[in-house]
């Protein structure tokens, strides 16, 4: 092997910086739902006496 391949160069520059962005993002987006979802469970708490209408919105928040 004389001299180095471009495809496999490119794909060395190319690629970890694809990856990173992607992975991130995906990462981003996972935290964003768990965190989001905790945060509506702990401000409404129960929703079956919400849900029955025994108690407001601004009573249950």
């Amino acid at each position: 092997m004389k001299y180095f391949s471009f495809k496999i160069v490119i794909l060395c520059i190319l690629l970890p910086p694809v990856v990173y962005i992607f992975s991130v993002q995906s990462l981003e987006t996972h935290l964003k739902n768990r965190y989001t979802s905790e945060i509506e469970n702990i401000y409404t708490g129960d929703t079956d006496a919400l849900l029955e209408g025994n108690i407001g919105i601004r009573d249950s928040i």
